[in-house]
């Protein structure tokens, strides 16, 4: 069977992945592949297999080479929370030759294991030079001291939701959700710091009206790109067009970080009118690789 018949049949989720994990991750290397097909392998691969089964798929998969391909395994690995995937993820972690967007994939996704000894190991990244990993560590250490009991950064625990899988939304988020009112929550959204702006931000999507949406589109007048990065990836689970002209606005920037612009790509995907694949089909030659692969897995 030929490398384009096999894709054919996993593409179809016909293929017995646990006997042919090397023939997968070997076309999830293969520079001559696209990374929509390898995005839709890793998305089939995700209905069919078993967690630890897809964990080991998905180590095995690391293409160093589409930064886009890497951080999504990372951030699928950070969904899984599989034991196996522990080493994995803090030795992208702790790879200075990683682009710090997969690292920074790679502490989110270890802020979602019930582990202590987490803790220490990403404070070290307290002070990257890499405001992405510096950001992300910042907020992976303390979802890990509410999750493993400890609390050592003094949060207030009883104005949080602690569940790890959000009800509407079945994802692990890198923080949790405050439990205050709009007003407040709009507040935090606007003067807190980080973690409690992003406390702020998945409170406000949950609320989920027009009026928590018109504070979240002003999340990209933030200085910080992770944030920013982040409000985009909520529009996205929103799925409302009332944000298409914002996340254009953002993806059209060139002085916008590409982290952001990739996110919002992906979130016009996720909207998914006439309009938004208008947008995207506009943007199909973008210079900068995230961006443009991320528009190659939106549309296609």
């Amino acid at each position: 069977m030929s490398e384009n018949e096999f894709i054919k049949e996993l593409l179809s989720t016909s293929v017995n992945l646990e006997k042919n994990i090397d023939k997968i991750s070997s076309i999830m290397k293969d520079k001559n592949v696209s990374v929509s097909v390898k995005n839709n392998i890793i998305f089939n691969c995700e209905s069919t297999a078993s967690d630890e089964l897809l964990s080991v798929l998905l180590q095995n998969s690391l293409t160093n080479d589409s930064v886009l391909i890497d951080h999504e395994i990372a951030y699928k690995l950070g969904q899984l929370v599989q034991e196996n995937s522990k080493e994995f993820l803090i030795e992208l972690m702790s790879d200075e030759n990683k682009d710090p967007i997969v690292r920074h994939e790679a502490i989110e996704a270890l802020g979602n294991f019930e582990d202590p000894s987490l803790i220490s190991l990403i404070e070290k990244y307290l002070d990257s030079n890499e405001s992405l990993v510096r950001e992300t560590a910042y907020l992976a250490v303390r979802k890990l001291s509410v999750l493993t009991k400890e609390n050592k950064y003094k949060l207030n625990i009883n104005e949080l939701d602690t569940k790890q899988v959000n009800d509407e939304f079945s994802v692990r988020s890198p923080a949790f959700i405050t439990k205050k009112s709009f007003i407040e929550s709009k507040s935090m959204f606007f003067k807190g710091d980080l973690w409690e702006k992003y406390t702020a931000l998945l409170r406000l999507r949950d609320l989920n009206t027009e009026e928590s949406y018109e504070v979240i589109k002003k999340g990209f007048e933030d200085k910080s790109a992770l944030f920013r990065h982040e409000v985009a990836f909520v529009m996205g689970q929103l799925n409302n067009p009332t944000f298409i002209k914002t996340l254009e606005s953002v993806l059209n920037n060139p002085k916008e970080e590409d982290v952001v612009r990739h996110e919002a790509a992906a979130s016009l995907g996720c909207i998914n009118t006439e309009e938004s694949k208008k947008i995207l089909m506009k943007n199909l030659n973008n210079p900068i690789r995230i961006v443009r692969e991320s528009i190659e897995c939106a549309i296609f």
